[in-house]
């Protein structure tokens, strides 16, 4: 049973597969996808509406419209953190993590968490982002991609070579085809 709505995201971790829903919560297989189940906010979910989903070392991570699921449990149950854990914002996009340090892409910010997702704390165009609306996050080793962007002229791929401290944008100066941009990756 797939829940419904539309499936914003597939995450695949081992022989985990987590499916996210636009108003069906988190679909969750431990078997490659031959079967799976459904979380909600029953286990603990802040919403029924996942955008993207990240996993790592039994951690798994869900952003969605009421904030950050965390599961330390891979993704049997969920703690949702709001801003009240220090997220920019309760509107999540999405989520990565490298080691214990969790990166949030939220409506207000990108939020960073360095103990795996218990507290954060946010950067914003003050610490150089092209915008406050953080798409989505991308990381490898200490470099962090950030894709910013409100269908306006603002936004822009924002990089930082420093765990996500402080960021340079790129927008279509640089290159880019639009300032709004939906999603970032990387290979390195």
């Amino acid at each position: 049973h797939w829940g419904t709505g539309v499936v914003y995201g597939i995450h695949v971790s081992g022989t985990n597969v987590y499916a996210s829903l636009q108003d069906g919560g988190l679909m969750v297989s431990t078997n490659l996808g031959n079967t799976f189940s459904v979380r909600t906010t029953a286990q603990g979910l802040g919403a029924n509406y996942v955008s993207k989903t990240f996993s790592a070392g039994g951690y798994v991570y869900a952003a969605g419209a009421v904030g950050l699921g965390v599961s330390n449990d891979s993704g049997a149950t969920f703690t949702n953190k709001t801003t009240a854990n220090g997220l920019g914002s309760n509107g999540t996009y999405s989520a990565m993590s490298n080691g214990s340090t969790v990166y949030v892409g939220t409506f207000g910010g990108l939020s960073v968490s360095t103990d795996n997702g218990t507290s954060f704390a946010n950067r914003t165009t003050a610490n150089g982002l092209g915008h406050n609306m953080v798409n989505s996050v991308y990381v490898v080793g200490s470099t962090v991609y950030a894709g910013t962007g409100n269908y306006g002229t603002s936004g822009g791929v924002s990089i930082s070579t420093d765990s996500g401290a402080s960021f340079s944008n790129k927008t279509t100066s640089n290159g880019l085809g639009h300032n709004h941009v939906f999603s970032v990756f990387a290979l390195g």
